[in-house]
């Protein structure tokens, strides 16, 4: 063989080799990827999209340092790996291979652990332009030494979503990473729910470019929650607003000691984004160490830190809290604390050169401030900000300082308070633009530092009491002390507040795993003779999240055959009766109502949430019907009935912002309401129905966000459709036909009759057209009231700005009022979901051209087009093609140029699927006499209930 053949057959030996090496065989059944127990993978392989592969709950599955899992192309571009223990071993891998993609990990019955060695580490990886999603589930601990990757890069990129749900703890020092870059980047989501506790030491980042940082959310039902290593949620310039950080400990503590960055862009024109909000919510103590930076750009404001503790809040030395507002008008930050003990405080900047940010801590025992907290305003025109300290002892100590200072003197600004039930010291420095005020019980205070200007000093005896000083457990029985043994442990003959001989059932007290004592031995009684409860009486209605917050309220409902949710097995929300039948109508009147009989029921041991144990139920809130009960009479008298009822406990009892009255913590187990008369009124041949909805917080424990109960009342229709008008029929046109201007129901039809039907969107009776109305004429929605400013330079941000069908607290505002640009909805909320089916969210959105703003100073203004910056035109994944596609066709019925006056679009509807990741709108609109462009973003995601 010639020798130019002989190479020829060695180049395409080499060729064959190196195609076959690039493309990897495809899996898409468990026996492709390996087989046996456990069950490993050694090579690259391409799983076929749209695969789920369970390998069996006995079954450990093991990603060898040289398995690379690739998501195949098309399709949805997803694939699920389901074993009972997953293992991806140092350089092992998954990659999502492109856009959109999304890979889900089962560990069904054991951990999943993501390793590392060395600079050697597993890792998921569904990064690129638009990232894809990562979803971690286990029932036991999951461990991140690896990387979780689904950062976005690129000209409008987005970060993609990381959620992780274990049954155990999530810990680790490996990198979270749903960060984005680039021109009109979005940055992602990072979701963790964990059982026993989180611990993280690696990098968690979802910051992003020009429109925004994503969000950080953690939460642990037990154990404590720490975070370390670095985090950043920050947006870039030119107006990218920071994302934000939310750790909530439900019964253990909160410890931030990473390296957090949380800023916001700053561009030209007063183009800037706000800092980042970051809520530390804990059962135990809350610490935030480290360095915390959450300065906004220049002209816009500071970020938020709030901090809720059932124990102490503290500063430790050397960390630093950094939420300054840059520029003549922008604004500090601001800090909120409410401590069950104390708060010590060291480093926190709050200033601004346009006005100096807040501070107000909160505190049971003693607040200490041993640093410099600095919420001045150094402009030539700045206003000072605020400070307010309240507990029993507080004290500024040498080396601390309370700085409000500012140009401008201006009432309720620029101002230092403290607040002393017990002693106050003030030996550091109080420096103030209006006042320094200091408010004793009766304890003057011992001011030996600098104060300027001069304190007021007042006796205010309306501060509440200091708690008492504990001297129990030093083995002498002191006046007032029932017993003391040396010791301040329960369940050994003394009781840990040395009140009463404990252990002992019949002695009024439930202690030592008792679930009840009344004070005799006595079954039947509701308590039985070995303290333990009376199986309840009535229908059990559980609250929400069921697993951890399901006892704390229950209704308890008088109805012999409940309707049960199929998902659960347990008592519905939504509960029948007939009017008149004596078992459930509590009158026993054919009457054209129903008459329910029930109670509320509080600290309720419960074995079908046995994770649930609450022992000090302390806020009981109203949230539907709100007293007074607005217009209805029927509501009126059941929001009536409702409270008195709750505060019938004598626990706090509240109803939105007011308080209807305080109250000491609910100790007693099962302990109920007085008895209380639900009315729900029917239309003659149609069933009526009324909801109530309240929620419970109990220290210690995960809080029950709602418990809903809808009543319905049904009767015996009359004999609508036989033609022959009869008592309590409206019409009837001798058919059931609805939509033929006599219903089914055999009432009239018609937009204007206060009832939603055939294709109306909404219906509020004769109030339909009116000024203040909601809903036109013709019976089609109105644009709401509400609008959303999209960042930007104020003078310029009314340009275009959004509006929402949402419920209050969906859109969050800042504090001068303005909402921000971020809508939550709560899948099934009524006040934002027009989607009754569980699973997705179909919301309402708006967007307005040309109308002012006195909130921003922003004048009307005349724009010439919009462009649709985000979704991109590339985006692959399916609610971000139909998001892009609304927003196209709603700009196209509009005339350009618009304004000046407001012009809004006709209603666009985007349904989002539940926890997925944010999406992201934006729009770039050009303004007719500025060489500028308002750019505006929106950030939607449909949250779980």
């Amino acid at each position: 063989m010639p020798s130019d053949s002989r190479l020829l057959v060695k180049l395409s030996f080499h060729v064959l080799t190196a195609v076959a090496a690039a493309s990897p065989a495809t899996a898409t059944v468990p026996a492709d990827l390996c087989t046996g127990d456990p069950c490993v993978v050694t090579q690259a392989l391409t799983v076929d999209a749209g695969s789920t592969l369970d390998f069996g709950p006995g079954t450990e599955l093991r990603l060898a340092p040289s398995a690379a899992l690739t998501v195949g192309a098309g399709g949805d571009r997803s694939i699920t790996l389901a074993a009972g223990s997953i293992v991806l071993q140092p350089g092992a891998a998954i990659l999502g291979g492109g856009d959109f993609a999304t890979v889900t990990l089962r560990a069904t019955a054991g951990a999943l652990d993501l390793q590392r060695s060395g600079p050697t580490v597993a890792r998921v990886d569904v990064s690129g332009n638009q990232a894809g999603s990562i979803v971690v589930e286990a029932s036991g601990d999951v461990t991140i030494a690896g990387d979780l990757d689904a950062r976005g890069s690129g000209r409008d990129s987005q970060g993609g979503g990381i959620q992780i749900d274990a049954g155990g703890t999530v810990a680790g020092a490996g990198g979270l990473l749903a960060s984005a870059t680039g021109n009109g980047a979005a940055g992602g989501g990072i979701e963790i729910v964990a059982g026993t506790g989180i611990a993280l030491s690696g990098t968690l980042a979802t910051s992003g470019g020009s429109f925004g940082g994503g969000e950080i959310l953690l939460s642990t039902a037990t154990g404590d929650l720490s975070l370390a290593g670095t985090i950043n949620v920050s947006g870039s310039n030119p107006d990218g607003s920071a994302g934000g950080l939310e750790a909530v400990a439900q019964a253990g503590d909160v410890a931030l000691a990473a390296a957090f960055t949380g800023t916001g862009g700053s561009g030209a024109q007063e183009a800037c984004g706000d800092g980042a909000v970051i809520l530390l919510d804990a059962a135990g103590d809350v610490s935030f160490g480290g360095a915390i930076d959450v300065t906004s750009g220049t002209h816009c404001l500071g970020g938020e830190l709030t901090a809720v503790a059932g124990g102490e809040v503290r500063q430790p030395a050397g960390a630093t809290f950094k939420s300054v507002g840059p520029g003549l008008f922008g604004g500090g930050g601001r800090v909120a604390i409410d401590a069950g003990t104390r708060v010590v405080l060291r480093s926190l900047d709050l200033s601004s050169g346009g006005s100096g940010g807040s501070l107000e801590a909160v505190a049971v025992d003693e607040i200490d401030v041993r640093g410099l907290v600095d919420a001045s305003a150094s402009g030539a025109e700045g206003v000072g900000g605020t400070t307010l300290l309240q507990a029993c002892h507080v004290s500024v100590a040498a080396g601390g300082t309370l700085d409000a200072r500012g140009s401008f003197v201006i009432p309720d600004f620029g101002v230092n308070q403290l607040l002393a039930s017990g002693t106050m010291t003030v030996a550091g420095t109080l420096r103030a633009a209006t006042a320094n005020v200091l408010r004793h019980k009766g304890t003057p205070p011992i001011v030996t530092g600098t104060v300027v200007p001069a304190a007021t000093i007042t006796v205010d005896t309306s501060l509440p009491d200091c708690p008492p000083v504990p001297e129990c457990g030093n083995a002498f029985t002191d006046v007032g002390e029932a017993c003391d043994d040396g010791n301040t442990e329960s369940c050994d003959g003394c009781s840990a507040d040395c009140m009463r001989v404990d252990a002992v059932c019949g002695d009024t007290v439930r202690e030592c795993g008792e679930q009840c004592d009344d004070g005799d031995v006595e079954d039947g009684d509701g308590c039985q003779a070995d303290c333990t409860l009376t199986p309840p009486e009535g229908v059990r209605v559980r609250g929400t999240p069921l697993a951890t917050a399901g006892c704390l309220a229950q209704w308890a409902l008088r109805l012999p055959s409940p309707a049960l949710d199929p998902s659960t097995g347990l008592p519905a929300s939504r509960q029948a009766c007939s009017d008149g039948d004596p078992a459930c109508d509590a009158d026993g009147a054919v009457d054209g109502a129903c008459t329910f009989d029930l109670q509320v029921c509080t600290n309720v041991p419960d074995p079908e949430v046995p994770a649930c144990a609450p022992e000090n139920v302390n806020l009981l809130a109203i949230v539907q019907p709100k007293p007074p009960g607005g217009d209805d009479p029927v509501d009126q008298g059941n929001a009536t009935e409702l409270a008195g009822a709750l505060m019938s406990l004598g626990v706090k009892v509240k109803a939105g912002t007011t308080v209807l009255r305080t109250g000491s913590p609910i100790t007693a187990p099962d302990a109920c309401t007085d008895g209380m008369l639900l009315h729900v009124p029917h239309l003659p041949g149609a069933p009526g129905e009324r909801t109530f909805r309240i929620s419970a917080r109990a220290k210690g424990a995960a809080k029950m966000k709602k418990n809903v109960l809808t009543l319905v009342c049904e009767t015996a229709a009359p004999a609508c459709g036989d033609g022959v008008l009869q008592a309590g029929e409206a019409c009837d046109d001798g058919n059931t036909d609805a939509c033929d201007g006599c219903s089914a129901a055999c009432t009239v039809e018609g937009c204007g009759n206060g009832v939603l039907e055939c294709t109306e969107e909404c219906d509020e009776g004769e109030a339909n057209g009116g000024g203040e109305a909601a809903c036109s004429s013709t019976c089609e929605r109105l644009t709401p009231e509400l609008r959303i400013p999209g960042g930007g330079a104020q003078r310029f941000d009314c340009a275009f700005e959004w509006s929402a069908l949402a419920g209050p607290g969906d859109v969050p505002v800042d504090r001068k009022g303005v909402p921000q640009p971020t809508f939550t909805c709560t899948d099934d909320d009524p006040a934002c979901d027009l989607d009754p089916q569980q699973g997705t969210c179909r919301v309402r959105l708006w967007g307005c051209f040309g109308g002012a703003d006195a909130r921003l100073g922003c004048d009307a203004l005349q724009t010439t087009g919009a462009v649709v910056r985000s979704p991109a035109a590339s985006a692959a994944r399916a609610p971000e093609i139909a998001a892009r596609a609304a927003l196209a066709d709603a700009l196209a019925v509009l005339d350009f140029p618009a304004g000046p006056g407001e012009r809004c679009t006709d209603p666009i509807e985007l349904e989002l699927p539940v926890r997925q990741a944010w999406l992201h709108l934006k729009l770039e609109v050009p303004i007719a006499s500025a060489a500028y462009r308002d750019r505006d973003g929106l950030r939607i995601k449909c949250a779980r209930p």
